[in-house]
């Protein structure tokens, strides 16, 4: 009975669906980028560099028997960002607002939520 019981549960628990959340940094400019995170799913900050015309995973968080809503949000977990450019310039595109990211979802029982912020030397003054 113990051998059933201990079966069903592994059954159960592999059948259980997750969803993976992904963020990415795309610098498409000609600007070096030192930027630090700071999200609310994580003790520590994540610190990177983006040379230019670089791509760069900035958060994967897998959430077990968790799926997200539609309305799901890219800047949800983001608490804070501190920014910072070569040749002293500034983003001028917000890294908060949620329609500056490309979000890219896919449904079901291993979902996926996607989230890419590009930027380029246009958004730069």
């Amino acid at each position: 009975m113990k051998k059933i019981l201990f079966i069903f549960s592994v059954f159960l628990f592999a059948c259980e669906g997750s969803t993976n959340f992904t963020k990415e940094i795309y610098n498409n400019s000609s600007e070096t980028l030192s930027a630090t995170f700071y999200f609310s799913s994580l003790s520590i900050p994540s610190s990177f560099i983006i040379n230019p015309n670089s791509a760069s995973s900035i958060y994967i968080h897998n959430e077990q028997g968790s799926f997200a809503e539609e309305n799901y949000s890219c800047v949800g977990e983001i608490d804070s960002v501190v920014f910072s450019f070569s040749n002293n310039r500034n983003l001028t595109k917000d890294i908060y607002l949620s329609e500056n990211w490309m979000k890219i979802s896919k449904h079901g029982r291993n979902a996926t939520e996607a989230c890419i912020f590009i930027f380029t030397d246009e958004d730069l003054n």
